[in-house]
């Protein structure tokens, strides 16, 4: 993990938009932006929750281990904009989870203690980091919903169509989707078999609806995604 000035990166993101001079210089002082090559660690799951994360770019996987059986369980892929660790905003001593890069990613890392100074000095700070945690629980429900009610194929055209709205880029009528996972861990991010991912991914390329290779997905059409 490299460490990096802050500089305007700040700024640039919308929760830390209208912030007296005061706050900035604060913010300046106190939160740090760091590189992370590919599977390198944010954090790891029982340390310490000192810091919360606000992806800038890149791609990040928070993912645990499951006993029985035992299995790595992907919690969910986060990107830009989007904010991991939670732990320390709600005041938990220790990360559930591990978080790590799936491709070089840039990520501010920001002191739990600095959260409750912000938000006693700015309420209007505070409403927007409360909108930004809602629209993360909201993800949390229809991942959550959509494991829950569907089946096997459900599951794997949920999880395409999710990082194709969140994480999508368009070509045209087109979206490239780059997740950098293997079909390994699509299936335990769907709690399926790579047997099933696999031969859901081959029919669907069959068909041209999508074309996949190691580590992305162009959607040709969503709607026939299914």
């Amino acid at each position: 993990m490299v460490a990096i000035d802050v500089g305007q990166h700040l700024w640039q993101h919308p929760l830390f938009e209208g912030l007296a001079d005061e706050q900035r210089a604060i913010l300046r002082r106190r939160v740090s932006l760091h590189t992370f090559k590919r599977n390198e660690p944010l954090f790891e799951a029982h340390t310490s929750a000192r810091h919360w994360f606000l992806i800038e770019q890149g791609l990040v996987k928070v993912h645990g281990r499951q006993q029985k059986p035992p299995r790595d369980v992907v919690k969910g892929l986060f990107g830009p904009g989007e904010l991991i660790g939670e732990e320390a905003l709600i005041f938990q001593k220790h990360y559930l989870y591990d978080a790590h890069a799936l491709c070089d990613t840039v990520a501010l890392a920001v002191p739990r203690k600095l959260t409750r100074t912000l938000a006693h000095n700015n309420p209007d700070w505070m409403w927007s980091l409360l909108q930004l945690i809602g629209s993360r629980l909201q993800l949390a429900e229809r991942q959550v919903q959509a494991l829950s009610s569907s089946d096997a194929r459900g599951r794997v055209v949920f999880f395409l169509k999710d990082l194709a709205q969140r994480h999508g880029r368009k070509i045209g009528h087109e979206v490239l989707v780059k997740h950098y996972l293997t079909q390994q861990e699509i299936a335990e991010a769907t709690g399926t078999s790579r047997q099933t991912v696999t031969s859901l991914l081959n029919e669907w390329k069959k068909k041209n609806v999508i074309y996949f290779s190691r580590y992305s997905v162009l959607i040709r059409d969503l709607d026939r995604l299914q």
